[in-house]
């Protein structure tokens, strides 16, 4: 008799491997079976795991697995189903993930720290290799942008608030739904507050994606500049909805967070976006004597454009000689950087700059205001007739990091400010920053009188005399500004962005499927109960109508039988 070669090992698909036998019994066919099942079973978690499920998260990866031929064990398949969350939610940061990014106003055309923001997350999540795309109103918008599709949305005005580049958007078109349904994201991002938020809540109902909402504007503090102060209780009624309809909320900064807390958003669901500053575009080695000179020059005044032509000398102007003569020689400049509105409180720099020239050493003291904003012509109107207030305009690139190194403090009196990029800016700059404590700023400058000086909201006398001393003495100004800058040499764009992507977008995929799977338990317990409930009463009545069958049946026969009993008395 030829004796038969034992069977080739396979590999197993769980943590043991089940060897086959040549001849099985029937409780051996039964035992086979059920490890086909669990093995099967474990395949569509690999598949969901690994991008070919098509549930929450699954879309990751364009990997294919191939289903298993080999058999496990239930007890392995058991153990894999139990770990399955906890597997995928470790090994999904590495992947690649599908981004949807709805953004208001546009980051391509709408100046504000915002735009640094989502560009710079932009360029690190397509430098990543992830498939972004990007709803944003916008009048001109690019097709692409650092790779990633550029969708543009219809977009309308605020009637309180003259910017030709502020534009909102319903988000609510054909086109953005097709787009989604191409790509199929992993996570949704939306920017808020805002109305494209609602947009983004329903398409992430409408695909059973994660929902993150990243909050950037402090609009319960703008309401009472620009609207009626009743509104900011409604309004935290929507900021409130909204932070409970998506499953991460992310702000700029630890303050902004508590105080989102503090008017009962979830403080479980809120997590803080780490800040970052490009600190090669902001250095210390732009500061320049001839863009010094051209904002010393008071010429600007009331007037618009870039000032290109002034501009055009500054380039060979970073000598170590006209360093000495900028920290030597020439009026004290202060220096503001941001958009001109209300909600900025720059009005406040009047009285700050008064104060600051009635001391011996910043009586020559000038003030230089870099941005534009709706509230430019009321603050020419308060400036008018001081020769010692220019306004530059809009400056970027090279223009702007110039500026920043080549002022000697900056003033910061928004007192609404989510984070406060502009500080980081001229901290990267080397500049000293004096600010108010409050929202985000007290995130930034964390030890006031080291990295920079903080003073308390609506104390100009204070933020005066912070100001004055670092005009006074310059030895301290250049200590407190070389502070600053290694202060924010911690914080990159390149960190942050592998923080939400690896961290923060992967937390809000998990909570999703959490909450996809306790939404269909208790569906399921609904109806279980349902239908308990319905067999109940379906018993009831059948009980019910049984019982009167028995009640009928009985009596005739007990009136029968009454019947014979008198037809017996009667007899006898």
């Amino acid at each position: 008799m030829r004796a038969r070669a034992p069977p080739a090992p396979t590999r197993a698909t769980g943590r043991r491997a089940v060897a086959a036998a040549p001849v099985l019994s029937a409780g051996a066919h039964q035992v086979r079976r059920g490890g086909r099942d669990a093995a099967a079973r474990q395949w569509r978690l690999s598949r969901r795991r690994d991008g070919g499920g098509g549930g929450i998260g699954a879309r990751a990866s364009a990997r294919a697995v191939a289903p298993p031929t080999t058999t496990t064990t239930t007890t392995a398949a058991a153990a894999a189903d139990d770990s399955d969350i906890d597997a995928s939610s470790s090994s999904s940061s590495s992947k690649q993930h599908k981004v949807a990014l709805f953004v208001e106003p546009s980051p391509f055309s709408h100046v504000s720290g915002m735009k640094n923001r989502f560009e710079c997350l932009i360029k690190g999540l397509t430098g990543a290799g992830d498939d972004v795309v990007v709803f944003t109103p916008d009048r001109a918008p690019p097709k692409t942008f650092a790779g990633a599709s550029v969708v543009g949305v219809l977009g309308f005005r605020l009637p309180f608030y003259k910017s030709a580049t502020l534009l909102l958007s319903l988000g609510l078109s054909l086109r953005v739904l097709w787009t989604l349904w191409r790509q199929r994201p992993d996570v949704i991002h939306v920017s808020t507050p805002g109305v494209l938020v609602f947009a983004a809540v329903l398409y992430s109902r409408l695909f059973r994606v994660p929902l993150v909402m990243s909050y950037h504007t402090h609009i319960p503090e703008y309401i009472p500049r620009y609207t009626w102060t009743g509104l900011v209780e409604p309004m935290w009624s929507v900021i409130r909805w909204c932070t409970r309809r998506a499953d991460l909320t992310l702000v700029t900064s630890a303050a902004m967070a508590d105080e989102l807390a503090r008017n009962r958003c979830r403080r479980k669901s809120i997590d803080v976006w780490q800040r970052g500053v490009d600190t090669d575009v902001f250095h210390p080695r732009f500061r320049s004597a001839a863009m010094r000179a051209r904002m010393a020059s008071g010429a600007r005044i009331g007037g618009g454009g870039d000032g290109a032509a002034e501009a055009a000398s500054s380039s060979s102007s970073s000598s170590s000689a006209a360093n000495a003569e900028l920290e030597d020689g020439g009026a004290p400049l202060l220096l503001y950087v941001g958009r001109l509105g209300a909600e900025k409180n720059v009005g406040a720099l009047k009285e700050v700059l008064g104060r600051v020239r009635g001391t011996p050493e910043g009586a020559r003291a000038r003030l230089v205001l870099v941005g534009d904003g709706p509230h430019r012509a009321t603050l020419e109107a308060e400036f008018a007739g001081d020769e010692g207030v220019t306004f530059m305009g809009m400056m970027r690139g090279r223009e702007l990091s110039e500026a920043y190194a080549s002022a000697d403090v900056l003033l910061m009196p928004s007192e609404t400010e989510t984070l406060g990029f502009v500080a980081l800016e001229a901290m990267a700059s080397g500049v000293p920053v004096v600010a108010v404590a409050a929202g985000g700023l007290t995130d930034i400058i964390t030890e006031s009188g080291r990295t920079g000086l903080l003073y308390p909201p609506k104390d100009y006398a204070a933020a005066a005399g912070h100001a004055a001393s670092l005009v006074a003495r310059p030895e301290w100004r250049r200590q407190v500004g070389a502070a600053g800058r290694r202060e924010v040499e911690r914080f990159g764009w390149a960190a942050a962005t592998r923080k939400i992507r690896e961290s923060q977008y992967v937390r809000a995929i998990r909570i999703a499927r959490y909450k996809l799977r306790f939404q269909r338990l208790i569906r399921r317990v609904r109806w279980g109960a349902f239908w308990r409930m319905v067999s109940g009463l379906v018993a009831v009545a059948v009980a019910a109508v049984l019982g009167q069958r028995a009640i009928g049946g009985g009596g005739p026969r007990s009136a029968g039988g009454g019947g014979g009993g008198s037809s017996a008395a009667l007899a006898m």
